[in-house]
């Protein structure tokens, strides 16, 4: 689903940001109307364990 709502995306641009570069990023309205952005709902998933 693409995210229509500005502040919404405002925020999972935020989010995203932060878990790539470690930093907190201030994203505006302007910077976020030039992106789309995808929301995936996720039902279920698996993985398997990670042993180091």
């Amino acid at each position: 689903m693409i995210m229509e709502d500005i502040k919404e995306k405002c925020k999972a641009l935020g989010v995203l940001m932060k878990v790539q570069t470690g930093e907190e990023h201030e994203i505006d309205d302007k910077m976020a109307s030039a992106v789309n952005v995808v929301k995936i709902d996720v039902e279920s998933y698996t993985a398997k364990a990670c042993i180091r």
